[in-house]
């Protein structure tokens, strides 16, 4: 399940944050908060148990280059 606490940002947010979006949206083990870099975190969660973590994303033109890496 898929929560925010704070302020959606996914309509206004750039091509890059909602692309990572959809790709957590379909995580399938254990649970990942992601920090904007606005501050706002998302929880991201599989339906299967695993791993938790934290990622922290300072600037969204770092998430462009992972996606093109």
């Amino acid at each position: 399940m898929n929560a925010i606490e704070g302020l959606d940002i996914a309509a206004r947010a750039p091509w890059r944050a909602r692309t990572l979006f959809r790709a957590l949206a379909r995580l399938a083990a254990g649970r990942l908060v992601l920090v904007t870099p606005e501050g706002i975190r998302r929880h991201f969660e599989g339906a299967q148990p695993g791993p938790h973590a934290e990622l922290v994303i300072r600037d969204w033109s770092a998430v462009g280059a992972m996606l093109r890496g």
